[in-house]
């Protein structure tokens, strides 16, 4: 079976030193590994073709999603011509509506929109101005036609499934959950080597992710001063990318202010999978902290499940789509949104070890038995399956 996947956004760090979308490659990764002829098409400054670890991966430079749009959907006609296309996975909704112009001018294969999450202008404007408004507008026609259109739907939570089938009107045989899952041959506690990272004699807090205001730093740093007052050696390793550079700066201030410089390791750098699982392992307990948004409250967090595979209790703000997986002395301590809760959770998970194993090992066990990224692509390749055999083209393996 033929597959495409497409994002509109660069590509995989191994494959030209760039960030990407985990969920993007991760899904095409397991594909190829599993039998799968499998392509990927990304944004880049310049175009572009190459095998990278068996896949074969396109770099469609453009000006916008216009010119993506119109680029992409020519370069699929032309692929369908040369092998033939069963499949197209498009990610977010820029990743689908190349496909969905290719279709017009003739291409029969199936269509897939993996929605991701709500688009970041309409999760976060709080008071938007009237360009604002008209912009959300036209993107939410331009959503409703993308979903009408594709022939299925995968979302992360069925919190998303909700909103898109109240919003566009549409059956809810229309989608599929597939959880962000870790891989959990990937992300094990066996990889822990605290000598190795530094923190042997330490009682380490991870927290990996994009530092911006939703994903709620400055709680951690709040509550971090109380931490320390009965965790002396209790240090906050956060593993993440600067996008809110103004934000970046207010907690670097937060952290000298408080006097907490030698308590909190900052990690800018990208790290290969490897080293980060390795990291994350060498950690005692993860924390997720989530300020309340229409993006946080229908997410699935792939450092949620990452954590879990590794064997890390987690500490996690209370939100709806948390409380599914963070189960109170299963999995983790659910916190309200403020710091003497959050230290609170914090303490309780660090000074006492036996409850903390016990959490460490119902984690991983979850992970082992249902939770888990192979259990997640079964879903997957069910869909494919079917579409494939309902599409014109009938090239099944």
């Amino acid at each position: 079976m033929r597959i495409i996947h497409i994002y509109a956004r660069k590509p995989h760090p191994r494959i030209w030193g760039e960030r990407v979308d985990v969920r993007f490659w991760k899904m095409s990764e397991w594909l190829h590994n599993n039998g799968f002829d499998v392509a990927g098409i990304t944004k880049g400054e310049k175009s572009e073709r190459k095998y990278f670890e068996g896949i074969e991966t396109f770099r469609v430079p453009s000006r916008g999603i216009a010119d993506f749009a119109l680029k992409v959907s020519s370069l699929l006609l032309k692929l369908d011509k040369e092998k033939g296309i069963d499949i197209i996975h498009g990610h977010r909704h820029s990743g689908v509506l190349p496909a969905l112009i290719a279709k017009k001018l003739g291409l029969k294969s199936s269509v897939i929109f993996d929605y991701h999450d709500p688009w970041s202008g309409e999760s976060h404007m709080t008071e938007p101005n009237l360009w604002q408004r008209l912009k959300t507008g036209l993107f939410r026609h331009l959503e409703g036609f993308i979903a009408r259109n594709c022939d299925h739907i995968f979302v992360v939570t069925e919190f998303q499934a909700d909103i898109l089938a109240k919003k566009h009107g549409l059956s809810k045989s229309k989608f599929t959950v597939v959880y962000n899952m870790a891989k959990k041959d990937v992300f094990k506690p066996s990889l822990s080597d605290k000598e190795k990272f530094g923190f042997t004699g330490k009682k380490i807090v991870f927290f990996v992710g994009s530092i911006v205001p939703y994903f709620g730093i400055h709680l951690l740093v709040d509550a971090a001063s109380l931490v320390v007052k009965k965790v002396p050696n209790a240090v906050f390793v956060i593993k993440g990318v600067f996008h809110d550079k103004d934000y970046g700066e207010k907690i670097m201030k937060q952290i000298r202010d408080n006097g907490l410089a030698k308590h909190f390791i900052i990690i800018k750098e990208w790290l290969d999978e490897e080293k980060l699982a390795a990291m994350m392992a060498s950690a005692d307990i993860a924390a997720i902290m989530h300020m309340p948004t229409l993006l946080t409250e229908t997410a699935s967090p792939d450092k949620l499940y990452e954590y879990l595979a590794s064997g890390l209790p987690v500490v996690s703000t209370n939100l709806k789509n948390l409380r599914k997986w963070v189960l109170p002395k299963k999995t983790g301590l659910l916190a309200h949104h403020n710091p003497e809760d959050i230290a609170q959770a914090i303490i309780k998970l660090l000074t006492d070890d036996d409850l903390r194993k016990m959490i460490s090992k119902n984690a991983r066990r979850l992970c082992e038995n249902k939770w888990n990224w192979d259990n997640e692509m079964g879903k997957v390749e069910s869909v494919y399956q079917k579409l494939a055999k309902g599409n014109h083209s009938k090239r099944l393996l």
